[in-house]
């Protein structure tokens, strides 16, 4: 099984190695977290392009023991092509994503990468979904770069 995978990560023992801290774009909602940064993954599904209104998401997966959720997200129950069932928890004031989780089983949350703030330290160790990733975002290298836009 290649290391990085979710998989894996769910059938390790013990605790992560990192701790972080996360929140919504308006502060209603925030968390701690101690994850393991080598399972941080690249999913190119399209329901997470769609749900995430980008070319792919980025997640973390914590374990419920490691997790420390503060303030009430609003949650919306997902069914994939599989039939499994997915949590998606996001702040209803503001809409940014949280975190994912299993209908039926909680022991692990998915948690999106955009809302951590030690995002920039958490590199991506591997790609799932990748026959639907868009073909240009597999290498955007080439792409001219603005640092700082100004309107």
């Amino acid at each position: 099984m290649p290391k990085g995978t979710v998989t894996e990560f769910n059938r390790q023992t013990g605790n992560g190695r990192m701790k972080i801290e996360g929140c919504c774009h308006c502060g209603r909602i925030s968390y701690e977290a101690e994850i393991n940064p080598d399972y941080v993954i690249i999913c190119h599904c399209t329901d997470c392009q769609t749900i995430s209104g980008a070319p792919y998401r980025v997640t973390v997966p914590v374990r419920t023991e490691n997790f420390k959720l503060r303030g009430q997200p609003k949650t919306y129950v997902k069914t994939a092509d599989s039939g499994n069932k997915r949590v998606l928890a996001f702040c209803a004031d503001c809409g940014t994503a949280i975190y994912s989780t299993s209908l039926e089983d909680r022991r692990v949350f998915s948690l999106r990468l955009g809302a951590v703030k030690q995002r920039a330290q958490l590199i991506p160790k591997s790609q799932g979904w990748c026959r639907s990733a868009l073909p240009w975002a597999m290498d955007i290298g080439h792409i001219p770069r603005i640092e700082d836009p100004t309107p």
